[in-house]
């Protein structure tokens, strides 16, 4: 929490606004509750009270982030009707087979198409015609499986890994082969070669890395 500088009454409402937001904080709060912009940048310059984990949005304690406050702040960041996409949102949706623990994993959300925030640090932001209806997961708006897969995988060069986690969707029921397949028609995107592939081994009964090689061959 916040400690070590005047104003109690400003103290008590950050450190209430922080626990509400997943011990994050966004500039503009911080003035709004009536801390002075220099306090601000004293507080979170690299060895400050603070850190800043995406612009003007900062973790209010020192240390590694969780996935959670990653998440938080990406989504504070990005703004209202963002939608996490990618493999944070396999994740949520409990996929396994990711590259990465889920404090390590690069987050990416969707925006409608007329909003404007830029990536920046662990975090895509991609603007979109095609924003699905999203699901809750932890509390937290994310994309629906399909979409998730669809979106990991065409931000990843490595086949098996898509492999693995695209199987692995099918084989647990968290999506099917005719979702898969409209996620590719709809998308109308370069890359989709390799996820044809993968759903077409799905199709095919294919449920392992191993099996697909082997069909491969």
């Amino acid at each position: 929490g916040v400690r070590g500088w005047g104003h109690p009454s400003i103290l008590h409402a950050i450190d209430d606004l922080a626990r509400f937001q997943g011990g994050i904080v966004t500039h503009a709060q911080l003035v709004s509750l009536g801390m002075s912009p220099s306090t601000i940048s004293r507080w979170t310059r690299t060895g400050g009270h603070w850190q800043r984990l995406l612009p003007a949005t900062y973790l209010v304690h020192r240390g590694t982030p969780t996935f959670d406050e990653r998440l938080n702040a990406a989504l504070l960041y990005a703004g209202q009707q963002a939608e996490l996409t990618g493999l944070g949102a396999l994740h949520l949706h409990g996929i396994r087979n990711l590259p990465t623990s889920p404090a390590e994993l690069p987050l990416q959300v969707l925006l409608p198409h007329e909003r404007h925030a830029k990536s920046a640090a662990f975090l895509t932001v991609e603007r979109t015609h095609r924003l699905p209806d999203p699901v809750v997961r932890n509390g937290y708006p994310v994309v629906p499986v399909a979409r998730a897969l669809f979106d990991a995988g065409r931000r990843l060069d490595d086949r098996h890994l898509i492999r693995a986690f695209t199987l692995e969707a099918v084989q647990r029921r968290l999506t099917t082969v005719a979702e898969l397949r409209d996620e590719i028609t709809d998308g109308q995107r370069q890359w989709t070669a390799v996820l044809r592939d993968v759903v077409g081994d799905a199709a095919a009964g294919v449920m392992s890395n191993p099996e697909a090689g082997l069909r491969d061959l």
